[in-house]
C-alpha cells in the first residue's frame, strides 16, 4: 500500500485494474502454482512477489530485494548491464518516465551499493534520529517502493496481455 502511495507523486508506472477473474485465468491457463521452487523466469518472478506480502515481515529491506529478484528475472538476460537493461526495459513496457528518471537508476543504485557493501548503514536497533538515519531510510523506502510498484505494474501488464514472458529485440534500420 506504502509502494502505491509513493508512485502517485511520480505518475509511473501506471497501475491497472484488472477483473479477479482474468487473474485467474490467466494463473490457470499457464499452470502457475506455489507449491514448487520456480522452473521458468516468470514462475521465479510470482515466487519473489510472494515474499512481499509476508503479514510477520516489515522490513524494507527484504521488499526491495524481493521486488528486484523479480524485475530482474522478468526483464534481465545475461549478467551484464542489470540496471540499464531495467532502465531501458521497463520504460519500453510500462511507459515512457518523463519527470523522475533519476529516481530508477537511484533505486537500482541504492540496492547495488547496499548489498555490495558500499553504503553506510545502522546497527538493527539504532534509536538516534540523525539525518544520516533519515536520509538512508527515505531512500530505503524510495527504493522499495518504486521496485514493488514496477513489479506490480509489470505483472498487471503481462496477465492483461496474457503473456508469461517479455522478449526485447534489438533492430537497426
Amino acid at each position: 500500500r506504502e509502494s502505491f502511495n509513493q508512485i502517485e507523486k511520480m505518475k509511473w508506472p501506471k497501475l491497472k485494474n484488472l477483473k479477479f477473474l482474468q487473474v485467474w485465468n490467466w494463473f490457470i491457463e499457464h499452470s502457475f502454482i506455489f507449491d514448487r521452487h520456480s522452473k521458468t523466469k516468470m514462475e521465479l518472478a510470482l515466487n519473489a512477489y510472494t515474499h512481499l506480502y509476508d503479514e510477520n515481515s516489515i522490513d524494507t529491506v527484504f521488499d526491495l530485494f524481493w521486488a528486484l529478484v523479480g524485475i530482474e528475472a522478468i526483464y534481465c538476460s545475461g549478467k551484464e548491464a542489470i540496471s540499464e537493461q531495467i532502465f531501458i526495459k521497463t520504460q519500453l513496457v510500462l511507459g515512457p518516465l518523463n519527470d523522475y528518471k533519476k529516481k530508477l537508476k537511484q533505486m537500482y543504485d541504492f540496492r547495488s551499493r547496499l548489498v555490495h557493501g558500499d553504503l553506510n548503514i545502522p546497527p538493527k536497533h539504532y534509536s538516534n534520529d540523525d539525518s544520516d538515519d533519515y536520509t538512508f531510510h527515505e531512500n530505503l523506502f524510495d527504493s522499495a517502493a518504486l521496485a514493488v510498484a514496477i513489479l506490480t505494474a509489470t505483472l498487471q501488464v503481462l496477465i492483461s496481455e496474457n503473456k508469461t514472458e517479455l522478449n526485447f529485440k534489438y533492430v537497426v534500420e
